[in-house]
């Protein structure tokens, strides 16, 4: 098998680790230490890969003002609200299956609180995103593999439901992903 080819079981298995990672340091440390910390070892861990590949490093303060805005929501509240849910005992898979469903819960929020109006084509997208196509379709196994290595790992429990979602899930990824001759 070809390295290629891994790839996006090596990204499946990777991103399932974050919620593992976050199950595991969280009876250690404050949510938000923690993930503090997570993102100063990651900023760390860019600036030594951008130097190493001798990259330029030069951001205008609009390009740094931008990203601190996306980051403030990405990391502090997007990020920050799944490990203070784990913190306080929500299940690694539950944490992942969550986030994963994020963008229809922020539709469906927007329609009932906001009252904005959905159009066709935005839940034609909505749709489309669930469905998933390329290397997007492997991102619904992110929750599975989740659930299966908190299992492994903690003893978090996976009922019947949960096994037959792990199922169902692997089948449509294997659907979208399998090469037809």
């Amino acid at each position: 098998m070809k390295t290629a080819r891994l790839a996006p079981y090596l990204f499946v298995f990777l991103w399932s680790t974050g919620f593992i990672g976050a199950k595991y340091g969280l009876p250690y440390a404050d949510p938000f230490i923690f993930l503090s910390v997570r993102i100063f070892i990651a900023a760390g861990i860019l600036f030594i890969a951008a130097r190493f590949m001798r990259a330029q490093i030069a951001l205008t303060r609009s390009e740094i003002s931008k990203s601190a805005l996306i980051g403030l929501f990405l990391h502090a509240f997007y990020l920050g609200g799944v490990f203070f849910a784990i913190s306080k005992g929500v299940s690694a898979g539950v944490a992942a299956v969550i986030t994963s469903l994020q963008p229809v819960f922020v539709s469906i929020l927007a329609v009932k609180v906001l009252g904005e109006k959905l159009r066709w084509s935005q839940f034609a997208g909505l749709v489309t995103g669930l469905i998933g196509a390329s290397v997007s379709s492997l991102f619904y196994l992110v929750p599975p593999a989740t659930a299966l290595e908190a299992y492994v790992l903690f003893g978090e429990k996976v009922n019947t439901q949960g096994f037959l979602g792990i199922g169902i899930t692997a089948l449509g990824v294997w659907l979208v992903i399998r090469r037809t001759n």
